[in-house]
């Protein structure tokens, strides 16, 4: 008859595993009277503070409702525009806790979001001259104000997806081409 032996989880997998049972599931969410923030309790009982300016999906006005998912593993954040979010777990964690591998506050993330910013940012300039259009005729095309096309193109903000589509929608090309690396 064959004994059974514990079977040893590599150390990634033992990080991963542990840092999913920690964080992976809200108790609760309560929107901060400013209107613009959510508290975020979380099943380990730590609780972190989420500015809506921080999230990129997010327009300017304020919070309608919002609520922890069935399965606990998202927030619905509903504004007042009706713009819905979907804000997961990770995404907290990325905005607010420290000593989460993927926070952006770590010098790491920052230069690796720096040089991405950069790069799509020198690939939308060079389109859009290919294209023979000005900063602010491509702005208008793409629904956005001139001077935050200018500080894409410049690389001082990582863009969203829905901004990356308008401009690529307004360029005619996909959105692939604004974000491949050479």
């Amino acid at each position: 008859m064959a004994t059974a032996r514990p079977v040893q989880l590599n150390a990634a997998k033992q990080n991963a595993h542990s840092l999913k049972d920690v964080y992976l599931t809200f108790q609760r969410v309560v929107t901060i009277p400013s209107g613009r923030t959510i508290l975020a309790l979380m099943s380990n009982g730590k609780e972190y503070v989420v500015h809506l300016s921080d999230i990129p999906e997010t327009d300017s006005s304020g919070i309608q409702s919002c609520r922890v998912s069935r399965h606990r593993d998202y927030v619905l954040v509903i504004q007042e525009s009706g713009n819905r979010i979907d804000l997961p777990w990770d995404a907290v964690l990325y905005h607010a806790e420290p000593d989460y591998p993927y926070y952006k506050g770590r010098a790491s993330q920052q230069r690796e979001e720096k040089e991405t910013a950069q790069r799509i940012g020198a690939q939308l300039r060079a389109l859009r001259k290919r294209r023979g259009l000005t900063v602010t005729a491509l702005a208008q095309a793409a629904g956005m104000e001139r001077p935050n096309l200018s500080r894409l193109e410049h690389g001082k903000h990582l863009p969203s997806l829905a901004t990356l589509e308008r401009v690529a929608k307004a360029l005619r090309v996909p959105v692939a081409e604004l974000v491949a690396a050479d």
